[in-house]
């Protein structure tokens, strides 16, 4: 999709991008690898999350696929720890949320997170 100053973007960057103006630190945990280098900014690896927040999302991950299948897309917080943090899976119009997505919320609320730090964004066709 393309930004009102002729920029491309994608919903996860918007969200990161939406985020980080209402204060938040926030990252896309992007998956697929190749994202253009100018998007780096709006990316977040696991090793760089705040070590109480890194440590308990580690272990989520690995119980559900250790390859980080199911893992939401954005992470965003505000101190570090895993009680100040948000999970958001982004859904396109046609996407449907997948067994292993389902179990990584399901998993993370095991681990303490609570319903209100998990989202699911999804996204609509907006006509001018």
């Amino acid at each position: 999709m393309a930004r009102a100053d002729g920029s491309w973007t994608v919903a996860e960057i918007e969200l990161v991008r939406r985020f980080r103006e209402a204060g938040w630190q926030a990252g896309w945990m992007n998956t697929f690898g190749r994202a253009p280098r100018n998007w780096d900014e709006w990316i977040v690896k696991p090793q760089s999350l705040p070590l109480p927040l890194r440590t308990t999302y580690v272990a989520i991950t690995n119980s559900v696929d250790p390859k980080g299948a199911g893992r939401p897309d954005i992470i965003a917080w505000r101190d570090g720890t895993l009680a100040q943090a948000v999970f958001v899976e982004s859904k396109g119009l046609k996407e449907k949320i997948r067994p292993k997505q389902v179990k990584w919320f399901r998993e993370a609320h095991h681990a303490g997170v609570s319903l209100g730090q998990l989202a699911i964004a999804r996204w609509r066709e907006v006509k001018e």
